[in-house]
């Protein structure tokens, strides 16, 4: 089934209806289209229709780029004019149906701290070619309702599903036992070249464990997640090959952290220190681009979330 290209819509307000709908299936909310064509809209094509607990909205901005490629100005001045409207936002997704460009992507994932602490709201960068693919495998009702030339391709994938749900138990599982959120993780990994810190350990423990426990690399369905997986594990071992023959740790009272102490050969040092931090900043880096996959691929899993239990903690337990 996901060898289907996926339809382009020639009206761009059905669009945006499709979009809410998809929206309301998937977070299980009533999200609807905001004023009609021609009204000023500050930059909002639908919105969740009731506020949350706290009186703010999730919002989003569709733009059905057929042939246009969406730039990345784009998405900031949009951010704009919802951030000076009167709306109250906890949540902002910017969906379109341009086609994808690496670099808007990568410009996107660079900026995605920066942008939700000046906007104060959390941003998601939608493709309509992720969205089509993901209705005609998991929302039939939506298919049916505005894909209806595929009406007899559409069919139950019970199987992808479950894969998808197995997949996701597998990353719930390695953040239950990270003593960070995801999105600090590339923060925690460049501090992990000068500071021993847990929240890197407790992330290369998890992923170890489960890598071990499937010894043929297969512990997701997903192949790009297993690549991702197979990396960091590489990363880790190459990190730990420079650290443990070079550094020993040593304890500071001052900042109560554990800094390295260079204890390997003086007329190496800088190399070595140089070869540490080319390791780290390229993990870090691919971190940021596995940060990017899943926004992209699992919505279902927050990023942002700070998923650790601690197993010290009385009564503590892991939710999967």
């Amino acid at each position: 089934m996901h060898h289907l290209e996926p339809i382009k819509f020639s009206d761009d307000k059905v669009f945006e209806y499709f979009i809410c709908d998809y929206l309301s299936a998937k977070l299980g909310v009533n999200f609807t289209t905001f004023g009609r064509n021609g009204q000023k809209q500050d930059g909002i094509d639908g919105l969740h229709y009731k506020p949350d607990d706290d009186q703010h909205y999730n919002v989003v901005q569709c733009k059905n780029y057929n042939e246009k490629i969406l730039k990345y100005d784009e998405i900031v001045e949009h951010l704009e004019r919802v951030h000076k409207s009167n709306l109250k936002i906890n949540h902002f997704y910017f969906v379109t149906a341009s086609n994808k460009d690496v670099n808007v992507q990568r410009k996107f994932q660079e900026n995605y701290v920066a942008l939700t602490e000046k906007y104060g709201f959390s941003i998601d960068l939608l493709y309509y070619s992720d969205i089509f693919r993901e209705v005609i495998t998991s929302y039939h009702a939506i298919a049916k309702k505005y894909l209806s030339f595929y009406g007899d391709n559409i069919a139950s994938d019970s199987d992808a599903v479950k894969k998808k749900e197995r997949d996701l138990y597998h990353l719930y599982n390695i953040a239950y036992n990270t003593e960070a959120s995801f999105i600090n993780m590339p923060y925690y990994i460049e501090l992990f070249k000068s500071t021993f810190n847990s929240q890197y350990s407790s992330f290369s423990s998890a992923i170890t464990t489960l890598w071990e426990l499937v010894p043929d690399g297969s512990v997701f369905y997903d192949d790009k997640l297993n690549e991702y997986l197979s990396m960091f594990i590489d990363y880790n071992c190459m990190i730990d090959e420079i650290i443990i023959p070079n550094y020993c740790t040593e304890f500071s009272l001052s900042s109560n952290r554990y800094y390295y102490e260079y204890i390997g050969s003086e007329r190496e040092r800088h190399e070595i220190q140089s070869r540490l931090s080319r390791r780290v900043e390229n993990y870090s880096y691919t971190f940021k681009r596995f940060l990017a996959y899943l926004k992209e691929n699992y919505l279902e899993f927050d990023i942002t979330e700070y998923y650790y239990v601690d197993p010290f903690k009385e009564g503590a337990h892991n939710p999967v």
